[in-house]
């Protein structure tokens, strides 16, 4: 079941992409008429496309997301070597890989693949309406590829890169090693109204081994580092397993918080406001 919010009360046909696996499903949703005027719920999903997406090798899907046009994004990364007959070019395990597709998931519009010469996964991806791709990607190798990068090399416990790709698919706008942990799957990226992006992920300190929360905010071509913030001195273990920003620039996050791995192995999960 889905709801939506008030000031959003004259609906269009809702549309949710998921990525399971290789398989990319396109559904919509009917406003339900019971819904109160606070709030819309959205029922009877309905399959409109389905499609099958992905190499010879393992290919993990991590992300989805749409441009202002309704064009399909699937993020992932594969270890596969072509995928529908583009080459790759891997150079050690797996890439990271972003599709493209039509609006009906008929069309394949476009792909981009990148990684270094260890394991590279993708740990969110955003949108911008143009079609430009903002993506975290968690890395294992000081290789990965850069271009106008304000980190040039990676922190040895705390490896993450963020990019922005161009929305031809062809090229990078920027890459950088970013100064905390990006985990994959995280949902760790998103961008505010004005195109700016924040990412969040964690510090680790190998003496406490503890997890503390960052969160940082760059401006859309990736070269000013506007806020950045540590939440520090808990020694507790806090991990963000999602991000989304509101078009005022509030930031959320859902946290994976517990009380450090050498105290316990209790954990919460609580949402936060954490900027502004």
């Amino acid at each position: 079941m889905f709801r939506q919010v008030a000031h959003l009360r004259t609906l269009l046909p809702l549309l949710l992409c998921a990525l399971l696996g290789p398989v990319a499903l396109r559904l919509t949703y009917s406003a339900d008429a019971r819904a109160t005027p606070q709030a819309t719920t959205l029922t009877d999903p309905r399959l409109v496309a389905g499609t099958y997406l992905g190499g010879g090798g393992v290919d993990y899907g991590r992300a989805v997301g749409l441009d202002a046009q309704g064009n399909i994004y699937l993020a992932g990364d594969s270890f596969s070597s072509s995928v529908l007959g583009h080459d790759l070019s891997r150079n050690g395990g797996s890439n990271i890989l972003v599709a493209k597709l039509s609006p009906d998931a008929k069309r394949l519009l476009g792909l981009f693949s990148l990684g270094s010469t260890a394991g590279d996964r993708v740990g969110g991806m955003a949108v911008t309406p143009a079609g430009e791709v903002v993506l975290s990607v968690e890395t294992g190798a000081a290789s990965f590829p850069l271009k106008n990068a304000l980190h040039t090399a990676p922190l040895a416990t705390n490896p993450g890169v963020l990019l922005k790709i161009n929305a031809a698919l062809d090229g990078l706008i920027f890459s950088t090693f970013t100064t905390f942990t990006v985990e994959y799957e995280k949902h760790s990226v998103a961008l505010d109204a004005a195109g700016n992006i924040s990412a969040v992920g964690y510090l680790y300190d190998p003496s406490t081994r503890a997890r503390e929360l960052v969160l940082q905010r760059y401006s859309p071509d990736g070269q000013q580092l506007l806020f950045s913030k540590l939440w520090d001195g808990d020694q507790r273990d806090e991990r963000a397993e999602a991000l989304v920003v509101r078009p005022d620039g509030t930031t959320m996050s859902r946290l994976h918080r517990g009380p450090g791995q050498r105290l316990g192995r209790d954990r919460e999960r609580r949402a936060a406001n954490l900027w502004p």
